[in-house]
């Protein structure tokens, strides 16, 4: 995708020239690509440079719509913390705000003290709005370091895992923590519901490259800029505002975390789970937004 208003002459190294008396230079760009779905063409009109309109020629493939009945989730993930311990990385969510009133703790964590979503103080005891409390940690959560081995029962992530370079090393990290038998409980963005919906499901292959290479979190250069500021559907995601804002705020992700680097399917989940021999106990959408997964550790 190539966003209305870029200058096509970044691509191409220079524009036609037209008339000398003409006020403005105007083309057509015509554009044939060969993706997964077949050859794609679209045609643009340029006007000093400029693109008049968006340019996307995409192999996105739908994400899949698995759904449980509602009563067969709130079982499972009452089975999962109902009386336990966990912790959340990431939060708080209103997507576990049961889980924080049935759990006999829900300990918290976050990058920093000051987030988008919020502001903590490392050793504070934390009150969930409708119920529950737990212990409020500031630490890198893909690592989780100063946390012993087999603590926790359960672990959480809502809106948390696309946000990471080196996902499979923050699930690693998630499965150290918690007791065998313990469950790892994720909820991430269905990308057809959201800004996301431009872009292509991320492979295993890359995230794999990123963990066995041992990809830190500040990488910048495996953050996928590019992919996200022009795959980003802007009218998606008005708080971001115009695509130079964007940008800009993108850049800072090592101190924000604003960036959705990689993009989540079912199958992609299953595929991370076979890789740190997690069993796969429940998928399902909730509501348009939400893909649910739930992994219990052996």
């Amino acid at each position: 995708r190539i966003p209305k208003g870029y200058n096509i002459a970044s691509l191409l190294g220079s524009v036609p020239v037209g008339d000398a008396s003409a006020r403005a230079t105007s083309f057509i760009l015509n554009v044939t690509a060969m993706t997964k779905n077949g050859f794609e063409s679209q045609s643009v009109v340029v006007v000093d440079g400029l693109l008049q309109s968006d340019l996307l020629l995409s192999h996105t493939l739908p994400t899949q719509a698995i759904q449980m009945d509602k009563s067969q989730v709130d079982a499972v993930l009452a089975h999962a913390t109902g009386g336990k311990q966990g912790l959340e990385i990431g939060g708080p969510s209103n997507n576990f705000a049961n889980v924080y009133k049935s759990a006999s703790k829900t300990d918290l964590i976050n990058f920093s003290e000051k987030t988008l979503w919020g502001t903590f103080k490392g050793g504070d005891e934390f009150r969930y709005r409708d119920g529950g409390k737990g212990t409020v940690h500031i630490m890198d959560g893909s690592t989780l370091a100063g946390l012993a081995d087999n603590t926790y029962d359960f672990a959480l992530g809502s809106h948390y895992l696309e946000h990471l370079i080196n996902p499979i090393k923050a699930l690693a990290s998630m499965r150290r923590v918690v007791r065998p038998g313990g469950h790892i409980i994720l909820v991430l963005p269905r990308k057809e519901a959201c800004f996301d919906r431009l872009r292509g499901t991320s492979t295993i292959e890359e995230l794999l490259f990123r963990f066995v290479n041992s990809v830190p979190e500040d990488d910048m250069r495996f953050a996928n800029v590019d992919a996200w500021t022009l795959g980003n559907d802007l009218e998606r995601d008005k708080p971001a505002g115009n695509l130079a804002q964007f940008r800009a705020r993108t850049l800072r992700f090592p101190s924000n975390k604003a960036i959705h680097v990689h993009v989540y399917d079912f199958k992609l989940l299953e595929d991370m789970a076979k890789v740190l021999s997690l069993k796969v106990v429940m998928q399902s959408l909730v509501g348009a937004l939400d893909q649910l997964v739930v992994f219990r550790k052996p």
